[in-house]
């Protein structure tokens, strides 16, 4: 099973870092699935 989901951040500047678990946890919990990998990356 795959899911997706997006998480928009506005920055102010390069290097900038974001704590983004919390978004990350409630996105797993959401999809539903009990077991596998979370991949996150920027576009």
């Amino acid at each position: 099973m795959v899911y997706q989901d997006q998480i928009h951040l506005a920055t102010e500047g390069h290097g900038q870092m974001h704590d983004i678990t919390r978004e990350v946890a409630q996105i797993v919990s959401k999809s539903g699935i009990q077991a596998g990998m979370v991949n996150v990356f920027k576009s």
